[in-house]
């Protein structure tokens, strides 16, 4: 599966438990949260339009609101 993850991805923080189980298990992760990749909300839409991913998955945070519209 693969599956598109906006997480707090710092460290200890639930995200990189999260991207870690399912990458594990076998599933292709792109962690929107990550440090290295910090995307804005429109760029979110254009990642899922790249990586048709089965699954959007994230904490809701204020800087990705205009998503959630």
């Amino acid at each position: 599966m693969r599956i598109i993850l906006g997480f707090p991805m710092q460290d200890q923080q639930s995200g990189l438990y999260v991207k870690e189980g399912f990458e594990e298990l076998g599933h292709t992760i792109v962690a929107i949260n990550d440090q290295s990749v910090a995307p804005r909300a429109v760029q979110i839409l254009e990642l899922v339009d790249t990586h048709k991913p089965n699954y959007v998955l994230w904490a809701k945070n204020v800087r990705y609101n205009k998503v959630d519209e």
